[in-house]
């Protein structure tokens, strides 16, 4: 943590308060940033198998998702 320029006692305690209330905050988004990015790129996956699918009967056997 770095310096506190809050001063006292209560300037001390309002200090942890909002570096607690970061930190949980960027533990949240950085939860549904994963599970956005994770689909994302499970959709993607499915397009880009089904393309291949599609474009040659032979990638059907290859690249099975």
């Amino acid at each position: 943590m770095g310096k506190c320029y809050l001063n006292g006692e209560l300037g001390d305690q309002i200090n942890v308060t909002l570096a607690a209330a970061a930190y949980n905050l960027r533990q949240w988004i950085r939860l549904r940033l994963d599970s956005f990015i994770s689909l994302f790129f499970k959709d993607l996956k499915l397009r880009i198998s089904q393309h291949l699918i599609s474009s040659n009967l032979f990638l059907r056997y290859t690249f099975s998702f």
